[in-house]
């Protein structure tokens, strides 16, 4: 991606409610939902130290490979699309819930680049090239 050259329309918007990518398993409605920031899937609770609540299921459902699931979420998250960056420093499913850096006025990567981009935020989703970002409150 090269930076913006004219103006774009890219609001801001909130969120309670998202799909995402789930682990195989059976979830149930109301049960607790968590991202496993080793995998980048959504999972019930397990016994692990890379788990990170995010709210709970809003369906039962049996989670088939490469099945979303959706989570209502503990608070409104605001955020706002942005371009992905490119090859190795592209920010994949995998970094959910990790930061993500500035590389220009539209465009996010993975990597700091050695220390010399800002945070941009928190990814919550990655899909056609775009890149959802949490903004900073």
């Amino acid at each position: 991606m090269t930076a913006l050259a004219a103006s774009r329309l890219n609001r801001p918007f909130t969120m309670s409610g998202i799909e995402l990518p789930g682990k195989v398993e059976q979830v149930w409605k109301g049960g607790r939902a968590c991202v496993d920031t080793s995998t980048g899937l959504v999972a019930k609770p397990f016994a692990s130290t890379t788990l990170v609540p995010i709210g709970v299921y809003s369906d039962d459902q049996l989670t088939a490979s490469g099945q979303t699931v959706h989570v209502l979420l503990e608070r409104e998250i605001r955020c706002r699309w942005f371009a992905n960056s490119t090859a190795g420093d592209a920010v994949t499913s995998a970094d959910l819930l990790k930061d993500c850096y500035l590389t220009d006025d539209q465009t996010v990567a993975k990597t700091n680049g050695s220390s010399t981009r800002s945070v941009a935020g928190r990814v919550w989703k990655v899909a056609n090239g775009q890149v959802l970002v949490e903004m900073p409150r």
